[in-house]
């Protein structure tokens, strides 16, 4: 999806992972203030509403009408 690539939500979505799970989860030692959680609720709400613009386009397109049909 070339909005999700411009948004550069593969690199944000690795950010995210290392700090919170990584350093969070297996290490222990993440403060308050490391977990940056409005990044984290603005990363959640871009895929959210990419993920609805898909499936709309996705459900368009299995309704469309196959004029190549035999």
């Amino acid at each position: 999806m070339p909005e999700a690539k411009q948004l550069g939500l593969s690199d944000r979505f690795g950010s995210r992972a290392y700090h919170l799970h990584s350093i969070g989860f297996y290490e222990g030692w993440l403060e308050m203030e490391e977990l940056e959680i409005e990044k984290v609720k603005e990363y959640t709400e871009i895929v959210e509403r990419l993920s609805k613009r898909t499936k709309q386009t996705h459900h368009r397109s299995i309704n469309a009408p196959d004029f190549n049909r035999t």
